[in-house]
C-alpha cells in the first residue's frame, strides 16, 4: 500500500470505472488507446506527451497484427460432448 501511494497509483489501482473500461485483448488495448478520453489523458502526461504516444500507437497495433496473424481462440460448448444436460451433471 505505502508503495502504491509513492508511486501516486492508488486512483489507477482502485478504479472500478478503469478496471471494466477494455480486456486484454490487443485490439481492445489499441481502441482504448486510441479514445478520445485515454488520448488526451496519456498526451497530457508529463512523462509521456504526444511522441511516446505515438511510439505506444506504433508498438500496440504491431501487436495487433501479430495477434491477428496468429489466430484467436474462441471455445466452443459442447462440440464434441453430445450428452444432454441431465447426463452430464453438475460439472
Amino acid at each position: 500500500m505505502a508503495s502504491a501511494k509513492i508511486a501516486n497509483a492508488l486512483e489507477f489501482i482502485e478504479s472500478k470505472d478503469l478496471a471494466s473500461a477494455f480486456s486484454d485483448d490487443p485490439a481492445d488495448l489499441k481502441e482504448a488507446l486510441l479514445s478520445d478520453t485515454y488520448k488526451e489523458m496519456i498526451i497530457s502526461d508529463p512523462d509521456v506527451g504526444q511522441e511516446k504516444y505515438d511510439e505506444l500507437v506504433k508498438k500496440i497495433s504491431e501487436i495487433v497484427e501479430k495477434a491477428e496473424k496468429g489466430g484467436k481462440f474462441e471455445a466452443v460448448t459442447d462440440l464434441i460432448d453430445i450428452r444432454d444436460a441431465t447426463t452430464k451433471g453438475s460439472t
